[in-house]
């Protein structure tokens, strides 16, 4: 990136992304729970009121203003965490791809398992089928005689 500004993080819990991320920003935005829909629509309900009551701390353009200053300031940040852990991340995509690769390899190894299951009972059927029928032949000749 542009500055050589480096912040090692061990946990991505709320508590380093709120210290990572500057104060300005609504805390609304951190939270674990955190909805755009149900966020979007109290701004609205606050626009709707703001305008019948036209009071300039919760005016729309002051709204949209603070929306747009704190997304870009979630947007910067997040921009410097993925710099600060460029590394790591590229060694966990490295990491992805090795286990992906072993779940190609014990799918296939699975595959042919079943596949030779199959087999193998196919190959099995046939004669289990025959020798059933010669014990069911057997038994009704000596009942009989």
């Amino acid at each position: 990136g542009g500055g050589d500004t480096t912040t090692t993080t061990t946990t991505s819990s709320a508590s380093d992304a709120s210290r990572l991320i500057p104060s300005e920003v609504p805390r609304v935005f951190l939270s674990s729970g955190f909805s755009a829909a149900p966020y979007v629509s109290s701004i609205l309900a606050q626009v709707e009121s703001s305008s019948s009551t036209s009071s300039s701390s919760t005016s729309p353009a002051t709204i949209t203003h603070s929306i747009t200053d704190s997304i870009s300031l979630l947007d910067v940040s997040l921009k410097k965490e993925i710099e600060s852990n460029h590394n790591k991340l590229m060694e966990n995509v490295k990491h992805l791809s090795t286990v992906d690769d072993g779940l190609l390899a014990a799918k296939l190894r699975v595959d042919a398992l079943q596949s030779s299951a199959r087999r193998i009972r196919q190959e099995l059927a046939e004669p289990y089928l025959v020798i059933t029928q010669k014990t069911a032949q057997l038994r009704t000749l000596c009942s009989a005689g």
